[in-house]
């Protein structure tokens, strides 16, 4: 039996999703299974190595001079021609996105197990093309991997006619954090930071510099993360005039950046489940973060370990910064709560969770 991971983008580039493809795939490993990582898009660029082991299969994605329409059923006769070569019965499959669906043969869908996978907030993650694929074939999906109850609230809304046929399929996994957590709380200091892709649309970095605006020049912003060039100078140009706002660009070592860093900030406009944000409670970081997403209240519990504002009220949102570095005794009552919780996306935990229905 094979484990067969199909995505847009190889797992070598930073991301969610790749870091999850990435600790899935060593942990099949670990049990002596293969792995087939199929994917459309090379990275921007490769952070991370191969891993050892696993065979690495693209997918072609472009035709010259083709219309829309015409990549798009090109694009699914080759997916499924590679498919039929590559996955064997009995083989399982995760998919990130329902629209897979289509390029997996239906001799396949009938004779495999489907593992489908939460990328991102529901109203997100189900475009209009990805809800029809969803209620014509979601039934060929063996399991339903969602961040939290919060997810499967809104999912039920979305498809209120499919809540009895999910409701066996449904599985709560959250995301693993995959550093080691911290021993105690975590230092005091006005250090800011964020750690994500660089892409404007979604992170909503505007929306950052405006919390900055509203506060003191001794806190001092640091922003981390890949992105395409142009996103990336875009983001150069904003920030060029603010002594205390630093792009720092990509990073390996998140233990080390969060560790040298005090409070982690999220402006985003919308995510799926932000393993950043898993992370930087694992050692202790209180966040502050917009609400604009289903698993942010399972993440951040609000005035505990950190504050929920909603989006576009940079200076409640500010005054929260400023609340929690109100004084050492304050700060570390919020460290000591996010420590707390981190406890629930313990990286054992949380894979004992993949490995159940992997291995069934």
């Amino acid at each position: 039996m094979k484990i067969n991971t199909i995505f847009l983008t190889k797992s070598t580039q930073s991301g969610g999703v790749q870091t999850l493809i990435k600790t899935i795939e060593k942990e099949v490993l670990k049990e002596g299974l293969k792995v087939n990582e199929i994917y459309h898009k090379n990275p921007w660029t490769e952070l991370y190595k191969e891993i050892d082991g696993v065979n690495y299969i693209k997918l072609n994605t472009a035709f010259e001079n083709k219309s829309f329409t015409a990549n798009f059923i090109l694009n699914i006769y080759y997916a499924r021609k590679k498919l039929k070569e590559t996955i064997e019965e009995k083989d399982k499959i995760i998919i990130y996105s329902p629209n897979y669906l289509l390029f997996i043969p239906f001799k396949i869908l009938k004779n495999n197990q489907v593992i489908l996978v939460q990328t991102n907030k529901m109203d997100v993650y189900f475009t209009k093309k990805a809800r029809i694929v969803f209620k014509l074939l979601s039934k060929y999906i063996n399991f339903f991997a969602i961040f939290t109850e919060y997810d499967k609230k809104r999912l039920d809304k979305i498809f209120p006619k499919l809540i009895f046929t999910l409701k066996d399929k449904i599985r709560y996994i959250p995301r693993a954090c995959t550093i080691e957590p911290a021993k105690g709380p975590h230092k005091y200091g006005k250090n800011l930071v964020f750690i994500g892709r660089i892409m404007e649309d979604q992170k909503n970095f505007v929306g950052l510099i405006e919390v900055m605006k509203h506060l003191p020049k001794n806190f001092k912003l640091n922003i981390y993360g890949n992105g395409s060039e142009n996103e990336i100078n875009t983001l150069i140009d904003k920030i060029k005039d603010y002594d205390n706002i630093k792009f720092c660009g990509a990073t390996k070592n998140v233990k080390k950046v969060l560790n040298e860093n005090n409070i982690f900030l999220m402006t985003s406009f919308y995510e799926g489940f932000a393993n950043t944000l898993v992370e930087a409670r694992s050692q202790g970081l209180p966040i502050v973060a917009y609400d604009t997403f289903e698993s942010l209240k399972w993440i951040v519990y609000d005035g505990k370990s950190g504050y929920v504002i909603p989006l576009g009220e940079s200076q409640k949102f500010a005054d929260a910064i400023k609340e929690i570095v109100s004084s050492e005794e304050r700060y570390s009552e919020i460290s000591k709560n996010a420590l707390k919780m981190s406890e629930s996306t313990e990286y054992n935990k949380i894979m004992k969770k993949w490995m159940d229905i992997l291995t069934c």
